[in-house]
């Protein structure tokens, strides 16, 4: 949900190398911290989880909502790793089309919010919630799925936020971005931005009067709620449920996975 979706030209220029500046030295500052790791095991695993992120985005519900499985490869991988292969991810799904180029560093920023609040949560929760002892945690699984359920929800509306405040500094009305984008999917249905803009005869006129919408600043309410709260507040937990599941059963199946959490 927290995967921008929108053309090259919406985010100004200084704005999207800034953020790519930003998630670059995180990429950089992660492959250093990752210098002295095993990489005949490190790198299968960082492709194999960018790989599951990337099915993950590239299948929509009902047209408005994606998982993203960030939290879940954030929890295996950890922070440092789980960044990279979501870096990855977004370089593979930028240049699909799923979201434009322009958008690489902020979604690599958001999304990787995502992994290392994810993580930390995760660590967190499972602690709290196995203080009591193996009987309090019911069982293996449960022990694993209840603090990544939490982790995952909490993660999923802290990158959410982020993603909306960094929208509005970079554009100056996030309310608008989001009621032309969503009046724009309506008209366009499940196609992508960028195909819709780039496919179509008249895609310079359409991205000049994207401009001049976002410029002078329409907002509705409605609009803003139905493309970006509603898909949120049904989408979050059904995630958070998908990456529990999935940790309750790695963790019920091979304990010793995350006893390094």
């Amino acid at each position: 949900m927290s995967h921008l979706h929108i053309p090259d030209g919406v985010i100004p220029l200084g704005w999207s190398l800034m953020w790519l500046v930003l998630a670059l030295i995180w990429l950089a500052l992660s492959l250093h911290v990752l210098r002295r790791e095993d990489r005949s095991r490190l790198v299968p695993r960082v492709g194999i989880f960018a790989a599951v992120m990337i099915l993950g985005m590239s299948v929509e519900w009902f047209g408005v909502y994606h998982l993203n499985l960030t939290v879940f490869s954030g929890i295996a991988l950890g922070p440092w790793a789980g960044f990279v292969a979501q870096f990855l991810a977004n370089l593979m799904l930028s240049l699909l089309g799923h979201g434009g180029i322009t958008t690489l560093g902020l979604n690599s920023l958001v999304l990787g919010s995502e992994v290392v609040i994810g993580y930390l949560l995760f660590r967190l929760f499972k602690r709290l919630w196995t203080r009591g002892g193996d009987a309090r945690a019911g069982g293996m699984a449960r022990r694993f799925a209840v603090p990544a359920f939490w982790a995952t929800l909490v993660a999923l509306v802290f990158s959410f936020t982020l993603m909306m405040g960094a929208l509005g500094i970079s554009i100056g009305d996030t309310a608008a971005v989001w009621d032309v984008l969503s009046r724009h999917h309506d008209n366009h249905g499940d196609e992508s931005p960028n195909q819709a803009y780039h496919e179509t005869e008249h895609g310079e006129a359409q991205h000049e009067a994207l401009q001049d919408e976002l410029r002078v600043g329409s907002f509705s309410l409605m609009n803003f709620i139905r493309a970006a709260v509603v898909p949120g507040v049904i989408g979050w937990p059904v995630e958070a449920l998908i990456v529990a599941a999935l940790v309750g059963y790695i963790g019920h199946v091979r304990p010793g996975f995350f006893q390094r959490l």
